[in-house]
């Protein structure tokens, strides 16, 4: 149950999304909430995304659409990195393309960020390519290392073992 406000933001964050062309377009043909799952050979886990949407061309280009909420658009960018959102991205890129079958330079990707107050602003923020090729590179290498550590019982590592040299070298 939500309150009669947070119900009419939320609909008035839809109706903002769908007054945008560009969102409009990229919303048209395609399936929402798209799950992709799969074993990776000689991972001990399952890959796995729920994707926002995904759009079909019959030009046999695919788009992944990210649609992410912000209190302001103003420092979404910010934001957008501080949550590594393109990172997350490429993840479902690469993940679409290894159950597909699909090349990697036929899926592009898209964020549709709205701001969840009045006047719900819209903007549509495209991932670059080739972005997306180097933070999987990162990506694969965070995976490989969890593979790694996957089974082990003792603790695992926390990346901050030994002392940090943060503050060793004065910049003024």
């Amino acid at each position: 149950i939500i309150s009669r406000e947070v119900w009419e933001d939320c609909q008035g964050m839809a109706a903002s999304v769908r007054s945008k062309p560009e969102a409009v377009e990229m919303l048209k043909d395609g399936e929402a909430e798209r799950v992709f799952r799969m074993k990776v050979q000689d991972e001990p886990f399952y890959r796995q995304s729920r994707m926002d949407f995904v759009t079909d061309h019959a030009s046999g280009q695919t788009k992944i659409v990210d649609l992410k909420t912000t209190d302001d658009l103003s420092n979404f960018e910010y934001k957008a990195n501080k949550f590594e959102y393109p990172k997350q991205l490429a993840f479902y890129r690469d993940l679409f393309c290894r159950t597909t079958g699909q090349s990697p330079g036929q899926v592009s990707a898209e964020i549709i960020a709205v701001e969840k107050k009045a006047p719900f602003k819209v903007a549509v923020c495209p991932v670059c390519l080739d972005l997306m090729d180097t933070l999987q590179g990162v990506n694969e290498h965070h995976i490989k290392k969890l593979a790694e550590l996957f089974d082990q019982l003792q603790d695992w590592p926390t990346g901050y073992e030994g002392r940090m040299p943060w503050f060793m070298e004065w910049k003024s």
